[in-house]
């Protein structure tokens, strides 16, 4: 493996991606929230149980998604199982765990939902850039 001396002095791109993570956790406000992201960034939700159709957000999509999901779930965490970097681009195993607020499917307020996850994000200038979610919910 060939390893350029200059990519020794970038920063860890894990470090953005993991605050972005920990604020949506802590519920931070919103413009907390934003300022992890960049302007620009493209959001991707791959199709799943939840979202069948998948979505594409943009900054402010992303944020409304984000108030919305505040509504649904008390809390929600993120368990990161495993970490792979590449240059700017990071992947992450994910264990996301939601306990709902309001009644989903045949589950009351109080009952969680799981998905196994695979996050790939793009961080530049210290912020988010892009991330492609990849999630796998257990049955509900």
């Amino acid at each position: 493996m060939v390893v350029h001396m200059d990519a020794l002095n970038q920063p860890d791109p894990t470090v953005p991606v993991l605050r972005y993570l920990r604020a949506i956790e802590e519920r931070v406000s919103l413009a907390e929230l934003g300022d992890c992201l960049t302007d620009d960034v493209v959001i991707v939700t791959l199709p799943n149980r939840i979202a069948p159709a998948g979505a594409t957000s943009d900054k402010s999509r992303a944020l409304a998604g984000s108030e919305r999901g505040r509504t649904l779930l008390r809390s929600e965490r993120y368990e990161v199982v495993s970490t792979l970097v590449a240059g700017d681009r990071v992947a992450l195993e994910v264990v996301w765990t939601g306990t709902l607020a309001v009644p989903f499917a045949s589950r009351a307020p109080g009952a969680t939902l799981r998905a196994q996850c695979a996050m790939i994000f793009q961080v530049r200038d210290g912020r988010v850039s892009s991330q492609h979610t990849y999630d796998c919910f257990d049955s509900f």
